[in-house]
């Protein structure tokens, strides 16, 4: 059966494995293309409390130049084929559509979120990995999931490659289940 472990944003505690009861894969998923790669998992039971990301909304995306913590159990090195038995958290910061058009050909620069760290980046077993924004209002620091890992470089140490959260909430909200949320700015509006 399809398992999936679930843990809070601090990654502190091994976690809680729930069952997958139902994987429902974007529609306009293209292996080729990063701008749908996204998948939404149905859970038999309740994820556990905890501290969560919450998805991004309109004023949540990434802007070019913002700090992002990017988890997941990835390699940590493009020479090594060994995975790490524990969640990794790496900064990366948002490059410019300019730049992600230089380093990963990227051109569809709504749906897709291009980070680049000069000493590490994703790297084989990432995808699906979370990239988070954290928000503090009223002082109170809240983790916002706006991009999922699609791609990175072969040796981890190139740009790498969300989907857009932000462009595809609208999709994971209905998928999941979870009722309303507000719509992308025109400028992301979901074909």
């Amino acid at each position: 059966f399809l398992s999936s472990t679930v843990r809070p944003v601090d990654a502190s505690s091994a976690g809680t494995t729930v069952r997958v009861t139902s994987v429902i894969v974007h529609p306009s998923y293209n292996a080729g293309d990063s701008s749908f790669d996204v998948a939404v998992l149905r859970l038999a039971s309740a994820a556990p409390s905890g501290s969560y990301a919450q998805l991004s909304s309109i004023g949540t995306d990434a802007a070019e130049g913002a700090a992002l913590t990017v988890v997941g159990f990835g390699v940590t090195s493009g020479t090594t084929h060994t995975f790490p038995a524990r969640l990794q958290a790496m900064t990366d910061t948002v490059l410019s559509p300019s730049d992600c058009n230089v380093l990963a050909g990227v051109t569809t620069f709504s749906r897709i979120i291009c980070t680049r760290n000069p000493s590490a980046a994703t790297c084989s077993g990432d995808s699906g990995g979370g990239l988070v924004r954290n928000i503090t209002t009223g002082g109170v620091m809240a983790p916002i999931l706006v991009g999922v890992v699609s791609a990175g470089g072969e040796d981890c140490i190139y740009a790498a490659l969300y989907s857009s959260v932000y462009y595809n909430a609208l999709w994971i909200a209905s998928s999941a289940g979870l009722g309303a949320v507000q719509p992308p700015s025109a400028d992301a509006t979901q074909l």
